[in-house]
């Protein structure tokens, strides 16, 4: 462990200095743009002075819409609707320790806390007629602007992720360029949102069916993706998971192919100057990374589950048996073990 923190500071050495564990709070200088309530909105910074890498995390939290449930969810939830009891620091996204997070560790990290209630769209400010501001499209037009003078606009890589387990990364050019997408392909807050609760009763076979196709048009949504990790797993985050950096598509991790994504781009410009249009990996190095397996966790690196009830961990065959899906049986009938049948099925066998 040593070695490989000995190598990695080696390899950049403006931030060789121990980075500040904690990210600090910052309101924003234009109080115009505000939280549900009127309070000031801000986001946590983590600066790395030297390094042009950032990762700009916007926190999710559902919704509200009426006068009615948007004051059910401020009693409830006030956290998502006001910064008035927002720590001053709070603990950081990814690591800041190059043995746990080699490639990302010295990265400027910004966190950006939901407290408007419109899935980060609205720029309506609270007035007499309206009881609340939505203005969550503004919040993140006026962070940009106050990170552009932290050094943002010198950035080499920008990575923006969220709640919705979209990761965006813009190389070189600020908000353009070639982009890397992460998303699970079974995402447990539409699933919840379509009423469909894979950890209650087993589900019906209409919603069975519903499942799958989820799974089946993200796909063909992100086949023309040249560069993507979508792992067929029933989640909703990723970066601020301590996992992240366990999960595989057909046997490449995520930092793996983040790491082999940027390796291509170097690549592509020793090749063919500043043009982007064509982006060949290294060898050994793929990009395209999609789960094949048809139905939730078919993969056998994806995070763990609980039950709701007990708290115990489950397996992948437990998992689809507690939702009605008779795993055992399917692999009866082929003539195989039932983890072998999910190897397989996975690997696209």
């Amino acid at each position: 462990m040593r070695q490989v923190q000995n190598l990695a500071q080696s390899l950049y050495p403006c931030s060789t200095r121990r980075l500040d564990q904690d990210m600090k709070l910052r309101f924003l200088e234009n109080s115009t743009v505000t939280c549900n309530d009127g309070s000031p909105a801000g986001y946590y910074i983590r600066e790395s002075k030297g390094s042009r890498r950032w990762l700009v995390f916007l926190e999710g939290g559902w919704y509200c819409f009426s006068k009615e449930n948007c004051a059910s969810r401020y009693e409830t939830m006030r956290r998502l609707m006001s910064s008035c009891r927002w720590p001053n620091t709070r603990s950081g996204i990814l690591s800041p320790q190059p043995e746990e997070n080699p490639h990302w560790w010295n990265a400027n990290m910004v966190f950006i806390p939901y407290c408007s209630s419109d899935v980060w769209s609205g720029a309506t400010p609270k007035t007499d007629q309206n009881d609340y501001a939505f203005m969550g499209s503004l919040i993140i037009q006026e962070v940009i602007k106050e990170l552009l003078t932290k050094g943002l606009d010198n950035a080499k890589v920008l990575l923006l992720a969220g709640s919705r387990s979209l990761i965006i990364i813009f190389h070189y050019a600020l908000l353009s360029g070639p982009v890397f997408v992460v998303q699970w392909l079974f995402d447990e807050a539409q699933l919840t949102v379509d009423n469909v609760h894979l950890m209650g009763q087993p589900v019906q076979e209409d919603q069975w069916r519903y499942i799958q196709n989820l799974g089946i048009d993200l796909r063909n949504t992100l086949k023309n993706v040249p560069a993507m990790f979508a792992p067929a797993c029933l989640s909703h985050e990723v970066i601020t998971r301590s996992y992240w950096m366990d999960i595989q598509v057909k046997g490449t991790s995520l930092p793996r192919a983040l790491q082999c994504w940027d390796r291509s781009l170097h690549h592509s410009l020793r090749n063919h100057g500043n043009s982007s249009s064509h982006r060949s990996p290294p060898r050994g190095c793929p990009l395209h990374l999609i789960d094949s397996c048809p139905w939730p966790h078919c993969n056998p690196t994806c995070p763990a589950i609980r039950d709701q009830l007990t708290g115990r961990e489950m397996n992948v065959i437990q998992f689809l048996t507690h939702m009605g899906f008779d795993v055992q049986r399917m692999a009866q009938q082929q003539g195989l073990d039932p983890n072998k049948l999910l190897g397989m099925l996975n690997s696209g066998t």
